[in-house]
């Protein structure tokens, strides 16, 4: 019986552990995050071409455009250049954290990230007739957070949504350190924090290389962005706004069932997919925006679906 006693007593203990692991890593257990961000000054910029983009011809109809995790907007090149051809106004935030150093990323979080865009957002959406919103990764997270903030808060929705290449999970099996993300961000601040400037992408295929932020590894963003992906996922229903959701079959940073999830999980009347094969690129296929091989046909895509919303 002793024996029993002290087997149960162990087996409990170790129940409970597993438990509290995981309650620790999956939730936002004894986390809390400040939403107050600051804005950084030009000449804290770690180039000019990171700068917000803010472009005000007087059209009707606006894009709100939002880069993702560590990038910038400049990620949004192409789009701004169609976008004045199309005659669309366009603004694209510099998230909190980002553009400058990768120490002043390691101090922001989801709830910034968010703040920022639902403000840009009600400033943009008391100025025009029509307003579109479009996010690259977890850009494309914060458009769908942005549309369920909308909705819960009775602000006035987006007309149309085109998330790119987002998640609202992420795969554990693929990045095994997503089960310990939280007790890793305990002890590691970062892991090889650099920035990327390329200017010359003559020498790259695709043109994957097009793209200016911190490279890197940050845990505590990591597991605050993992918090914020599952509030997005769990308040998919409320979006009603309609959408295009784009991602490439073969994506190796965001796994392709998210585009799924996304696609069934929204309560959008008129919703549409669209998918990229680029399996014969050596790139992350992620980017869309920016290949040489996908960058017209998502675009075009993209702008299509909104000329179409009237």
């Amino acid at each position: 019986m002793g024996i029993s006693f002290t087997l149960c007593i162990i087996v409990s203990g170790i129940l409970l552990i597993v438990l509290l692991t995981y309650l620790l890593n999956e939730r936002s257990l004894f986390y809390h995050e400040d939403p107050r961000f600051t804005v950084p000054s030009p000449d804290e910029f770690m180039d000019p071409r990171v700068a917000p983009v803010r472009i005000n011809h007087g059209n009707s109809r606006a894009i709100l455009c939002i880069h993702g995790y560590t990038s910038s907007p400049y990620i949004w090149e192409y789009v701004i250049e169609r976008a004045n051809t199309e005659k669309y106004d366009l603004y694209a935030p510099l998230l909190p954290g980002c553009g400058t150093s990768p120490e002043d990323f390691t101090h922001s979080n989801f709830s910034q990230y968010l703040a920022q865009v639902v403000a840009l957002y009600t400033e943009i959406r008391a100025s025009y007739d029509t307003v579109f919103v479009t996010g690259l990764s977890l850009g494309g997270t914060l458009t769908l957070r942005l549309a369920e903030y909308c909705e819960k808060h009775n602000i006035p929705k987006a007309d149309g949504l085109c998330p790119i290449s987002a998640p609202v999970f992420l795969s554990k099996r693929k990045h095994p350190p997503l089960f310990f993300i939280r007790y890793i961000s305990w002890y590691t601040i970062s892991k090889s924090p650099s920035t990327s400037i390329d200017e010359d992408h003559s020498t790259h295929t695709d043109n994957d290389s097009h793209w200016m932020g911190y490279n890197g590894t940050y845990p505590k963003q990591i597991y605050s962005i993992k918090l914020g992906l599952r509030e997005t996922r769990k308040g998919l229903k409320a979006i009603t706004s309609p959408i295009l959701i784009i991602q490439d079959k073969n994506d190796k940073t965001v796994d392709y069932k998210n585009k799924h999830i996304i696609f069934e999980g929204v309560s959008s009347r008129r919703k549409e997919e669209f998918s990229t094969d680029l399996s014969d690129k050596i790139h992350t296929c992620h980017t869309l925006i920016v290949y040489d091989s996908s960058r017209d046909i998502v675009i075009d895509k993209m702008f299509t679906f909104f000329a179409s919303i009237h």
